[in-house]
């Protein structure tokens, strides 16, 4: 139940950066292999972020290691969470 309030709340942060995709593109950040039980936030990794704003992975690594997007290494993997994507990309509309 936890994960659905999550998804939809992210779903909500991140919607008006997403505006051509439908209602259940969220489902992904709640896939098979990562389950959201027992944690409070869903990470994404670096390759769900890089589909969902369209772009490489390499420019995805490029903005975290820019300091621009913030992130949380874990076991030398880079895991990112829906709250700090919206932040980012708000930050990134405000300077346009």
């Amino acid at each position: 139940m936890f994960a659905a309030q999550h998804a939809t709340s992210t779903s909500r942060d991140l919607a008006p950066f997403f505006p051509r995709l439908g209602p259940n593109w969220v489902q992904c950040l709640s896939s098979k292999p990562f389950s959201a039980r027992g944690s409070r936030k869903a990470l994404l990794s670096v390759r769900q972020v890089a589909e969902l704003l369209r772009v490489s992975t390499a420019t995805v690594y490029g903005v975290c290691e820019h300091g621009d997007l913030r992130y949380f290494l874990i076991s030398n993997a880079i895991r990112i969470s829906g709250y700090d994507l919206a932040a980012f990309l708000e930050a990134q509309r405000a300077r346009t």
